[in-house]
């Protein structure tokens, strides 16, 4: 065995010498499909969930996240909640480095959050720091950065002060905006820090190379706590929005993971792949978000009987076949205490809860408020979506759905991704197609997206003093009073159809059988340090 052992290394040797294969083939390096072109690699500038994935490989926060999505310590090797809940102490690893040598000190953590908070910033992800300390004020200019609740002390010892008890806490420290950054990098190269020739990183990879609509390569970090445990030597990001291209792709060996499958090769392939296909439930709910800012969807009738026109169970039984369930309330179920607060129609006995009607009987109703309210016909909805098979699928069947029951055109608009962020950002829409999967597990992840002073993030244009006050109130409160405000909250977004929920989001996913260490999760979680090639 020894023998055989040394002569196949020499040969592969002797040919990568001689350039007559890749180099792969001497190292392991996991090729991923990951959907879009990343907009960026500024954890505090990114939207998507593939973004995240590149990120998440490279910066890690004070937690981290287990092959099955299980929460583990990630920079911080301990930590401390104090009896009120309100302060978290989290002890850095000593032997924790960043890429260039440096130590990983709680200064990296004051900087990045600081950074993510500060209004100049404009990061979408500001108002997931609302528990901590003047986080609010700050980043919309009512206090300094420096009133910020947290701290270091020394510099491996990182406090933060929340405004309340939150019990979610840890769970949100895992998240992509909450990493480490090495001040000095972005300070000497503000616009391109997150290059290549300028990368600093302290997660178990660091970028080598970035071609925009090609690929982002990562190669593994020496300098990681960790790196004896990481079995890969680089991961290769391919940016394929073309569902049939990827699974072609995959099909030829050119991909080990696929970032989903095209919906119409579903059923063949769970017959003739069963090895490859994972599939599993995730915390996110696809909907359509109307543009509460404009006329007509600025009344809550209009939106409501688009919604009610939508025919959810078509949608999963014929277009996706995922193993979607149909959605009518925005938080999806989940294992707790929280009940998700559903769409809401009246009936002949009273509001019943709008999944318990037929299809007809809610294009009754919807047909109902159009005669109410004087709708125009006249004048075409526009559905913005961005460039994906699926999608797109979807947007004619329910530009179809309104046609045949409430008589109205459509007009589909498709965008590449940057173009379709943009106009998000700008609301230049009448109805827009959105996905948001959880950046932690717990209902606040979904209801805070639509607070009024979310931002961008609150695509809709969502503006309710009375749903903010719940939200407000839920942070105050731990146990049942706190899931009672988190309720009463979705019961008014769904009460007023800010939004049109489709269905409940499945991950599914080709899985080479030579890659090892990949496991199923909620939150579908992949850090490709887990994972390992088997030839």
């Amino acid at each position: 065995m020894l023998k055989k052992s040394m002569f196949t290394s020499i040969a592969i040797c002797t040919q990568i010498i001689f350039g007559l294969c890749d180099t792969a083939l001497a190292e392991k390096i996991l090729k991923r499909g990951n959907g879009i072109e990343p907009q960026s690699l500024d954890p505090q500038k990114t939207t998507g969930a593939a973004e995240g994935k590149i990120i998440l490989d490279q910066l890690e926060g004070l937690l981290s996240t287990a092959a099955d999505g299980a929460l583990i310590p990630g920079a911080a090797e301990k930590w401390e909640i104090s009896e009120d809940g309100k302060t978290y102490t989290f002890f850095l690893r000593e032997n924790a480095k960043w890429s260039n040598g440096d130590p990983v000190k709680a200064e990296d953590f004051v900087y990045a959050w600081r950074r993510t908070v500060d209004p100049k910033t404009a990061s979408t992800w500001s108002y997931m720091f609302y528990p901590i300390q003047n986080a609010k004020e700050i980043s919309t200019g009512e206090k300094p950065l420096t009133d910020l609740g947290v701290k270091s002390d020394g510099d491996y010892k990182f406090i933060v002060t929340l405004n309340e008890p939150t019990p979610y806490l840890l769970t949100l420290v895992a998240h992509q905006s909450m990493v480490p950054l090495h001040q000095k990098t972005i300070e000497s190269n503000p616009d391109r820090w997150m290059r290549p020739e300028s990368m600093v990183s302290n997660g178990a990879f660091i970028i080598s190379e970035w071609a925009p609509q090609s690929y982002v390569k990562l190669k593994k970090n020496p300098a990681y706590w960790d790196a004896a445990n990481v079995k890969l030597d680089g991961v290769i990001f391919y940016p394929i929005d073309d569902r049939q291209a990827e699974y072609k792709r995959f099909k030829a060996g050119d991909l080990d993971l696929t970032f989903t499958v095209p919906t119409e090769q579903i059923e063949i392939i769970k017959k003739d792949m069963p090895a490859n296909y994972k599939s599993n439930s995730m915390y996110a709910t696809y909907y359509y978000a109307f543009n509460n800012t404009r006329v007509p969807f600025d009344n809550p009738k209009i939106r409501q009987a688009l919604s009610l026109a939508i025919d959810r169970e078509k949608i999963v039984l014929q277009i996706t076949k995922g193993d979607e369930n149909p959605a009518y309330s925005f938080v999806p179920p989940a294992e707790g205490d929280y009940a998700p607060q559903e769409m809401q129609c009246q009936s002949d006995s009273g509001l019943v809860p709008c999944k318990s009607l037929t299809q007809e009987q809610r294009n009754k109703i919807a047909q109902d408020i159009f005669k109410e309210v004087g709708y125009n016909k006249a004048t075409p909805i526009e559905i913005v979506f961005n460039t994906d098979d699926s999608n797109k699928k979807i947007a004619i069947a329910v530009a179809g759905m309104w046609k045949k029951v409430l008589g109205v055109e459509t007009m589909l608009t498709n965008k590449e991704w940057k173009v379709y962020l943009a106009s998000k950002e700008k609301r230049e829409y009448d109805v827009f197609r959105q996905r948001w999967i959880a950046d932690y597990k717990d209902p606040s992840a979904f209801l805070s997206l639509f607070r009024s002073d979310t931002g961008i993030g609150n695509t809709p244009g969502h503006f309710s003093p009375k749903y903010d006050l719940y939200l407000d109130e839920s942070a105050k409160t731990t146990g049942k009073k706190r899931i009672e405000n988190l309720a009463n909250a979705e019961k008014e977004l769904m009460s007023n159809f800010v939004i049109a929920p489709i269905y409940y989001f499945v991950t599914n996913s080709l899985v080479s059988e030579k890659v090892s260490g990949y496991k199923t999760n909620a939150m579908d979680h992949h850090l490709s340090r887990w994972i390992d090639l088997q030839e």
